[in-house]
């Protein structure tokens, strides 16, 4: 293996190389509300070279400062059968990790990340069903409502010229309200990468500024180490697009890249607003009820620290203080739960210092398990008031970036989320987007003084499809084109 494991050696760090990563990385281009993800296979690799070279000519991929926001963005990630037909060196194909060389539909994967009965791969669509055509390459273009169908027309028309195949489009969005199909107020817990142009917005002690090496390859992670990263034999870098990585006689081929983990899921609606509307017999008990799922009330606000009712309505959540507001915690406002339930959803995604025992643990913890999502949402809403379902395909298109598939993502999915005793519980997944193995209802216990209150929850997710990428860093992008850029001299 050639892959360089974290590095310990007390290094200095510097500021982010903005030009070298792309921009889906450090900016989720809020101003940008429509996407089209392009799923495309490789069908000629010295075509696809040829095209990979023109595509870096387009300054709308990198993180480089804006003097004025983009009215586009184009940034491209790889599976790893689409770097097999870039680079056939089993030197650079060694070195990345397994999870990512394994991908998402193994048998045993789907067991560790409970994709099971209805969610197991077998039942996904086309092409992230495993007996489809094999996805090698993801094209990401964002733009306004306006712009995006021309962007599409204009990169959609590159690819079959260029030997790429494309397989499937999917559509997403972000709402004026920032809800998700549910009705929620959705990413507000992001965490936000040191030394990035968002790192001003941090304001308060509790809200996650994230060491970079959590969510970019060569930079120092929440450890204090360097994350392992892909490498490539110096005699493979023949323009010399990579840096040499520090006492090896390898080239870095990770630095500036991260890995890009992406799972499509349908969400009922109808059967959501069903079963509060049966359940509980009052508009504001179904309300509350659904936010103790949650953790946070429609408009956002924690229910940590409005726990009665919410706070904003009705209004938009834009600019208001408790919508946005992530400077709380659990162990100190809200240790027994009555507040927001144990099992609530994020209370299992980011348990903050809620941990076992140890106050400094848990916090260190739980920020080396954060995600950087990049979603967006996909199908027309349901309309209020109706319970009905309409046939129509709607839910949540999630991406999500991390520096370790294994310790960042899989942990999450496989300890957190579907961990039937997770921080000292008893049979309860996430209420959420958990699933038993089984397909039976899910079992969350709402705690209460004098008695506790257990509901008994239907699914309401249905995983469609997933697979993991890796996003390269431009000089990344520069070497596996090479090959294309040196037959043309």
């Amino acid at each position: 293996m050639l892959s360089a494991e974290p590095s310990e050696k007390p290094q200095v760090e510097t500021f982010l190389e903005l030009k070298e990563i792309q921009g889906i990385i450090v900016s989720g281009y809020g101003h940008l509300s429509h996407s089209k993800y392009l799923f495309v296979q490789i069908e000629s690799a010295e075509k696809a070279k040829d095209w990979l070279r023109s595509l870096l000519e387009n300054q709308r991929i990198t993180s480089a400062h804006w003097d004025t926001k983009p009215v586009s963005a184009v940034n491209l990630a790889l599976t790893y059968a689409g770097l097999q037909k870039l680079n056939t060196s089993e030197d650079f194909l060694q070195s990345f990790p397994k999870e990512f060389v394994e991908g998402m539909t193994t048998p045993k994967k789907s067991e560790q990340l409970g994709d099971l009965g209805i969610n197991a791969p077998q039942y996904w669509e086309k092409p992230y069903h495993p007996n489809s055509d094999a996805i090698d390459l993801l094209l990401i273009l964002q733009a306004g409502a306006e712009a995006l169908d021309a962007l599409h027309i204009e990169y959609e028309r590159q690819l079959e010229p260029n030997g790429l195949k494309l397989l499937t489009v999917e559509t997403g969005y972000i709402p004026a309200d920032s809800k998700e199909h549910f009705g929620f107020h959705d990413s507000i817990s992001q965490p936000i990468i040191e030394g990035s142009p968002q790192e001003s917005k941090v304001s308060n002690s509790t809200q996650d500024l994230t060491k970079a090496g959590e969510f970019i390859l060569g930079y120092l992670n929440e450890d204090g180490n360097y994350p392992s990263t892909p490498t490539a034999p110096i005699s493979q870098d023949k323009t010399h697009a990579l840096s040499l990585l520090s006492e090896t006689a390898l080239k870095d081929f990770g630095r500036n890249g991260s890995y890009f983990v992406f799972r499509k899921i349908a969400q009922d609606v109808a059967g959501f607003r069903q079963y509060f509307q049966e359940t509980f017999s009052t508009p504001e008990e179904r309300i509350l009820m659904m936010s103790k799922v949650v953790g946070r009330w429609p408009s956002g606000a924690p229910l940590v620290q409005a726990p009665d009712v919410d706070p904003l309505g009705d209004r938009l959540p834009e600019n208001d203080f408790l919508a946005n507001h992530n400077d709380f915690t659990y162990r100190t406002g809200d240790p027994q739960g009555f507040r927001c339930p144990f099992s609530s959803h994020i209370r299992r995604t980011n348990p903050r210092d809620a941990l076992g025992q140890d106050v400094g643990e848990s916090i260190k913890s739980s920020r080396r398990r954060r995600l950087l999502r990049r979603g967006a949402v996909y199908g027309d809403p349901l309309p209020q008031g109706i319970l009905e379902d309409d046939g129509q395909a709607r839910g949540l298109l999630f991406f999500c970036i991390n520096a370790n598939i294994r310790r960042q993502f899989e942990f999450v999915q496989q300890s957190w989320v579907n961990a039937p005793t997770f921080n000292g519980l008893y049979d309860e997944r996430d209420p959420l987007v958990g699933y038993n193995p089984d397909g039976s209802d899910r079992t969350m216990i709402l705690p209460h003084a004098p008695l506790s209150q257990r509901l008994s929850l239907p699914n309401f997710v249905t995983l469609k499809g997933g697979a993991y990428f890796f996003l390269p860093s431009l000089s990344a992008l520069n070497f596996l084109a090479a090959a294309s850029v040196q037959a043309q001299r």
